[in-house]
């Protein structure tokens, strides 16, 4: 039997992945260097989920800055552009992203939060 788009994007998936609100500076690496803010919708180990103005060709390495107030911390990292999907025309593009290099700190620090985010879910569903 043929596999589902789905059962493909689980099986790829190898995090968790939440929802999350955090703010995201955004540094594109191409040519002129240009800073933006954006606001993530789902955060993981692996990558992130983030609502733009404009699009990325993929495989654009963006420079990104989570700034986390729940755990007091920004966390940097190098990310690549893996889906770029229009959500208003022209307007409003999701720009999912793989993380491809963070400290190991840093990444400590962002799994800690999940992990506040798992268990505040759980806590809030009792």
């Amino acid at each position: 039997m043929p596999e589902t788009r789905e059962q493909s994007v689980m099986e790829r998936r190898r995090f968790i992945r939440i929802n999350a609100n955090v703010v995201i500076k955004v540094e594109e690496m191409m040519g002129k260097i240009t800073t933006s803010k954006a606001v993530s919708k789902n955060i993981s180990l692996g990558g992130l989920l983030f609502e733009y103005y404009k699009p990325f060709p993929l495989s654009t390495v963006l420079s990104l800055e989570l700034r986390i107030p729940e755990i007091g911390k920004r966390l940097e990292c190098y990310a690549k552009v893996v889906r770029v999907e229009e959500i208003v025309s022209g307007t409003v593009y999701d720009i999912g992203v793989s993380f491809m290099s963070m400290d190991e700190i840093d990444l400590s620090e962002l799994n800690r939060y999940i992990q506040i985010k798992i268990k505040s879910c759980g806590e809030s569903k009792k």
